[in-house]
């Protein structure tokens, strides 16, 4: 009985043993993945507010580009009249996603500067840490801080 013990005991924990750096592997591609939807959902809500913001901001600039009200024609149906009304939504819709996309690609922009600033950055730090001149790697961040800026502008 005892050596039936040790000889389960052993091969648990040699099973345990096997598992655990696969554990926690899964572990941290659990919370990256985690991170990643935690950024993804953050983005789509900023994006959502920037474009509410847009649509607020621009909502009296619009109103003053409708066209008067026409007097409805006697040979004009109901039909017609609601094609022509989805016809007018689906261009809104066109134009909304249009205004999201660019907003969307103007976020993924500075994003990405972002990253390269911080790239640049860390090998000026790294290159003064060698005793080495990072007036290169200064320069090129400091380019990308400006493009970052005007993009957000």
């Amino acid at each position: 009985a005892v050596c039936a013990f040790v000889f389960f005991v052993l091969v648990v924990g040699t099973i345990g043993m096997a598992a655990a750096p696969a554990l926690k592997r899964m572990n941290s591609d659990l919370q990256q993945m985690q991170r990643a939807q935690d950024q993804a959902s953050a983005q789509l809500n900023n994006s959502t507010r920037a474009f509410q913001s847009l649509t607020s901001v621009n909502a009296p600039v619009l109103s003053s580009f409708r066209l008067p009200p026409t007097r409805p024609r006697p040979q004009f149906d109901a039909a017609q009249a609601a094609e022509e009304e989805r016809a007018r939504t689906r261009e809104a819709v066109r134009q909304a996603e249009r205004q999201r996309d660019a907003i969307n690609a103007k976020q993924q922009r500075i994003e990405q500067l972002q990253k390269s600033i911080d790239w640049y950055d860390k090998q000026a730090q790294e290159m003064r840490l060698r005793g080495g001149d990072a007036s290169v790697f200064t320069k090129q961040s400091e380019e990308l801080l400006r493009q970052k800026w005007n993009l957000q502008r």
